[in-house]
């Protein structure tokens, strides 16, 4: 994983100040849609505007993200005290602590904020086929619901379960009603990644994959979304040094769109691959299709990856 990526994540893990409900579970509970769970302190319950768990009425949270297991010693490498310090937190200790099914690193600190002292702990994890960081917010003024005991309890007891694919798509805001004999691999917030073949985790020259993903920000003008589709596709991960080979203005189910078709090397073997991105514009936002497969199976992939584009539906 990029270092880049790294500090974005830890970025938003730090500054996730979301203030934004009862006994203590026996047993770890999962927020909907999540792989990673915990037994959260009385009070806390899960969010509705994030992945965790809150306490409102006691500005207290615990935001929960997900990685690939390769992420944990990344993430212990740059999850230092001078990349905390950058973001205003205080390291007041660092150790390893012991959880159940893995390992897992626990810094705690102290946030000024607006005048208020912030409280806050943050804890990497390496859970089976999984890497777990998780970020506690907690006020000054409540320390004394939220001790540190009681947050080390609840972070000590976090654990993974497999992903639940079918729950997982039901909180997608818009529904795939064609696979094309694609299967759905994984599921983020607002996105979903479908790749042709048995493993999860394959180079795409071997296995060609389809992402969907919904994202603000869509310019509002018709003549400026061509320079837009072709930056955004410029950003995609898995293919670097690609040659726009066709790009258009198109209308996919009534509404706005653009394709643009390219070619470039795969990022991980450097194999031919070529790339096919639909943007569907709409509500000061955006909708994006990507195919991507090797070069020599683009003639049998390309109608299939237009079958998944035209069984999205919004929900």
């Amino acid at each position: 994983m990029m270092l880049s990526q790294l500090r974005l994540l830890i970025s938003a893990a730090l500054l996730a100040a979301v203030f934004v409900t009862p006994a203590q579970a026996a047993d770890p509970s999962f927020p909907p849609g999540s792989r990673i769970g915990l037994a959260p302190p009385a009070g806390m319950t899960p969010s509705r505007t994030f992945q965790g768990y809150e306490d409102t009425s006691k500005k207290a949270a615990i935001l929960i993200f997900e990685m690939p297991a390769r992420a944990f010693s990344d993430l212990d490498k740059v999850m230092n005290a001078d990349e905390i310090k950058r973001h205003g937190i205080k390291t007041e200790k660092r150790e390893e602590i012991s959880i159940k099914d893995g390992k897992a690193v626990l810094i705690r600190g102290s946030q000024e904020a607006n005048g208020q002292r912030i409280r806050k702990w943050l804890m990497i994890a390496g859970l089976p086929e999984i890497t777990a960081l998780i970020t506690v917010e907690i006020s000054e003024s409540a320390k004394d619901s939220y001790t540190d005991a009681i947050v080390r309890g609840a972070l000590a007891s976090v654990v993974s379960r497999p992903a639940p694919i079918e729950e997982q798509l039901g909180l997608l805001p818009f529904k795939l009603t064609k696979l094309a004999g694609f299967r759905v691999v994984r599921v983020i917030p607002n996105a979903v990644m479908l790749t042709d073949g048995p493993k999860d985790d394959a180079e795409v020259t071997e296995q060609s994959q389809f992402l969907v993903a919904i994202a603000p920000g869509a310019p509002p003008q018709e003549a400026d979304r061509g320079i837009f589709a072709r930056q955004v596709l410029a950003e995609f991960p898995i293919a670097k040094n690609m040659r726009v080979t066709f790009s258009e203005p198109l209308r996919l189910n009534n509404q706005q769109g653009y394709e643009v078709r390219a070619e470039g090397k795969d990022t991980r073997n450097g194999g031919d691959l070529t790339v096919v991105q639909w943007l569907r514009f709409g509500g000061g936002g955006y909708l994006r299709s990507v195919g991507v497969s090797a070069k020599d199976k683009w003639a049998e992939l390309f109608p299939r990856f237009r079958e998944i584009r035209d069984g999205i539906e919004p929900r």
